[in-house]
């Protein structure tokens, strides 16, 4: 059964002269042996179209011919002013399950005559259409609403175009029909916006033969019709309509043929780019791509999109040489220094890796840092390759060459790192002292960030041969700006060269911390590793622990709380109603071969300070604590007792131990910054009695200052008052934030020593939310990067421990230096008089 359903969402009755066309519509469909009803406005027109498709077949054929106004893209406007979606006319078609369906949409839309706005109407359709109804075909016309317009001006000439194709044997594919008709277009007006949307058949509109339906599907291919034509017109129709039903293939072949018909070569070349686009972009087909851009490049060549295209495709198909000498043409005509350097450079990667020709790929390297110094990359390759080569004259040269252009452009940072390598070249590889000076006084004369000018001193310094001098300043660097790479890269090859293997070490676990070590690093690391902690020659002395100390100690504060620690803990029991009672059961003898109580009292035989009481407990908060007793105790939890390597007990021992420095003990009694500065407070009051009998003291710093007082032993008072006098001349400033700070800095340094492993410090400080004094994980791990790589962290190992093995190999011999990094980290702010302990049991 063929049938042709008339769908209008408003009444076409309403209009006189639309009677009539609409009389002409009903019968040339009928003419075309369709069955034509009607659903119109009147009713809910989906409502009306599913009740007239009930009876229909899959096998049937079906014609929908759509018609009225769109209000907005999507939207047709029925009956009173009441928006119709598309989707559900759709919808109420695609649900009778035919296969064999062509929607014959002709709509107007309000807006101006704009091929643009038609299109959108257009997409809006073949978007209802692709969600409702897929395989089905679609002819669509949208054009202005104009006063007077034939509503079926587009149907009448497509139908026009149908009966001229089915006069032979009858049949009239719906391809052949859309391309006649497509072909005649600008004889019609009235059409702005015009598609054809293809389904996964052909559909076709033809006469009846005998009375019998013809039938639908002939072919898998629909005959193409005009398609020899040469006139311009047609074949820019038939390559539209291709393009616009997804059939690259077929538009690739009009496009050929349209070739011949372009009048001037930009316009050939157009062609056969776009001919190359869609063979790259939608067919997928890469060799006739190159088939048709270098066509194109034969019409012109200097087009640069087509060199551009061209070289990626190279890419693509591995032609490396032509790729190589695509980018050459491109960098010949580049628009600027810095485009012409770029493409240079990547031609000599080219070279380099694809075509085993360094020669070359040293003159192209050459040439892009000539035609824009700044070139970062190129210079990297050119110092790798020719200090592969032993080519360290030429090498010496462009780099020189390149420093004295940066320098005239004013561009400091990358001077400076010029200035770098060929100071270190020259010192190192050439021995040429004053020329490594002279090098660096180019870098000197240039504006620079505070920190490239202490990197330049420390340089100045080092090529001088004030090794001392050079290395302080890398230090002070590196204190400031704890994540800078260059100056830890730098500080390793100064040790490494002077043959100081522990340093070299040190350094080495700073920069693989940092993710920028290498093979030189490695080889110093692996021996160290594979023992732990450090053989112990003599336990610490006041002198180490000053040296041990971070930024913010102070040594007033200090002998304060170290003059009151003993007197202070008792005073503070005695107000206990209760203490913690610890089962003597749980007691670690100092026998044990417990890993962790032999670790602990190696800990404290090597910091100088005596083992607290160990107790085993089930449940102890972070594994170690310290526990408000009569005697110093420490609990131990059950996660340390097993699973953990020498080197991580090293660590967690030494940094909980530094908290039973006597100075440091205040901590564990008076955990929080109220008790702190209560202590401090109380403390100066007792050494001031004059002081303290003319001010109100809070009560419970009264309570404490009373019960010191009593408690103090003439030493201890006498050390006190001493204390207290420094503070007074100092004006009476103190930090206690600070200090506390200072304190766990301080004790990850211990753990850092004791355990001699970087990484594992750093590996503890990330699992744990332990926030002393409002330390950020971030804050620690930058103090340890700092205090790792330091002269004074060397100089404690050599002093108190055996660092050096017989066996170890020395690192291969440095040159040069690493190249600047980049974002180093900022240090992190921590407010003032913001006070925490470390883990305390209480009761």
């Amino acid at each position: 059964m063929r049938l042709a359903v008339l769908a209008s969402p408003a009444p076409l009755s309403a209009i006189e002269a639309d009677v009539t066309r609409r009389a002409w519509l009903e019968a040339s469909l009928t003419c075309l042996g369709f069955s034509v009803i009607s659903a119109e406005g009147e009713e809910d027109l989906p409502d009306a179209l599913s009740r007239l498709l009930e009876g229909a077949e899959p096998t049937d054929t079906l014609l929908v011919h759509l018609s009225g106004t769109l209000t907005e893209v999507g939207t047709l406007q029925a009956t009173g002013g009441r928006d119709l979606p598309l989707r559900s006319v759709a919808s109420a078609v695609g649900s009778c399950g035919s296969a064999n369906l062509l929607w014959f949409a002709e709509l107007a839309h309000m807006g101006e005559a704009d091929a643009l706005v038609a299109a959108g109407h257009v997409e809006g359709l073949i978007s209802a259409l692709d969600a409702c109804a897929r395989g089905q075909s679609a002819l669509v016309a949208i054009q202005p609403a104009r006063d007077g317009a034939d509503p079926f001006a587009f149907t009448r000439h497509v139908l026009e175009a149908a009966e001229a194709i089915g006069e032979g044997d009858g049949h009239a594919p719906l391809s052949a029909v859309y391309e006649r008709a497509k072909s005649r277009v600008e004889d019609l007006s009235s059409a702005s916006g015009f598609a054809l949307i293809r389904g996964d058949r052909p559909f076709e509109l033809g006469h009846v033969a005998g009375g019998e339906a013809i039938p639908v599907v002939k072919t898998p291919e629909a005959p193409r019709a005009q398609e020899t034509s040469h006139e311009r017109p047609a074949i820019d129709a038939l390559v539209e309509a291709a393009i616009f039903g997804n059939d690259w293939a077929r538009a690739t072949e009009l496009c050929r043929e349209r070739l011949h018909l372009l009048p001037t070569v930009d316009e050939k070349v157009e062609e056969l780019f776009e001919i190359g686009r869609i063979f790259v972009e939608k067919l997928r087909d890469v060799p006739r791509a190159v088939e048709a851009l270098e066509e194109a490049r034969g019409l012109d060549p200097q087009r640069s999109e087509v060199l551009e295209a061209l070289r990626r495709a190279y890419r693509k198909l591995g032609r490396w040489r032509d790729a190589a000498a695509t980018t050459s043409a491109l960098a010949a005509q580049a628009a600027s220094p810095k485009e012409k350097s770029a493409l240079l450079y990547a031609e000599a990667l080219i070279r380099s890796e694809h075509l085993d020709d360094e020669d070359l790929t040293v003159d192209l390297l050459s040439s892009a840092l000539e035609s824009d110094p700044a070139n970062d990359e190129a210079l990297a390759e050119l110092s790798r390759l020719r200090g592969s080569r032993g080519e360290l004259v030429d090498l010496e040269h462009s780099l020189s060459r390149v420093a004295e252009r940066l320098a005239a452009a004013g561009d400091g940072p990358r001077t400076w790192k010029a200035s770098q390598k060929l100071a270190a070249l020259r010192r190192d590889e050439l021995g040429d002292l004053t020329g490594a000076v002279e090098a660096l006084a180019l870098a000197q004369k240039l504006d620079l960030s505070e920190l490239d000018s202490q990197a330049v001193l420390a340089e100045q310094l080092l090529a001088l041969g004030d090794e001392e001098g050079g290395q302080a300043e890398l230090e002070a660097i590196v204190a400031k700006v704890p994540c800078e790479v260059p100056a830890h890269a730098r500080l390793f090859a100064v040790h490494a060269r002077a043959g100081r293997i522990d340093a070299a070490y040190l350094s080495a676990l700073v920069l693989e911390e940092l993710e920028a070590g290498d093979e030189s690093t490695r080889d110093v690391i692996e021996p160290y590793r594979a023992e732990w902690g450090l053989k112990l020659k003599a336990p610490l002395d006041e002198a180490a622990w000053a040296t041990l100390r971070a930024p913010g100690s102070d040594a007033v504060i200090e002998a304060i709380f170290a003059a009151v620690a003993r007197a202070s803990f008792a005073a503070q029991l005695e107000e206990l109603r209760t203490l913690p009672v610890l089962d003597p059961a749980r007691r670690q003898s100092a026998s044990s071969t417990a890993s962790i109580v032999r670790g602990f009292h190696w800990a404290a035989r090597a910091l100088g300070i005596a083992c607290p009481a160990l107790y085993v407990l089930e449940d102890v908060e972070g594994g170690i604590a310290a526990v408000a007793s009569h005697e110093p105790t420490t609990a131990l939890g059950p996660q340390v007792l097993r699973g953990l390597a020498p080197r991580d007990l090293a660590f967690l021992a030494g940094r909980h131990l530094t908290y039973f420095r006597p100075e440091h003990q205040v901590l564990i009694h008076f955990p929080t910054q109220g008790a702190l500065k209560g202590l401090l407070l109380a403390a100066v009051h007792v050494a001031m009695p004059a002081v303290s009998s003319m001010s109100n003291l809070p009560p419970p710093v009264a309570n404490l200052r009373g019960r010191m007082s009593r408690l103090l032993l003439p030493d201890e008072r006498s050390r006190l008052a001493a204390a207290v006098e420094k503070l007074e001349a100092r004006g009476g400033k103190i930090d206690l934030g600070a200090w506390v700070r200072s304190v766990e800095l301080t004790a990850a340094r211990a753990g850092l020593l004791l355990s001699g492993d970087l990484r594992t410090a750093v590996t503890h400080l990330r699992r744990e939310s332990r926030a002393i004094g409002g330390l950020t994980l971030e804050a620690k791990r930058n103090d340890l990067l700092a205090f790792c790589g330091s002269t004074a962290h060397a100089d404690l190992r050599m002093t108190f421990a055996v660092t050096t093995r017989s066996s170890a190999r020395p690192p291969p011999r440095q040159s040069g230096v690493m190249p600047a990094g980049e974002g180093a980290m900022i240090p992190v702010e921590i407010p003032k008089l913001l006070v925490a302990s470390p883990n305390v049991v209480s009761a």
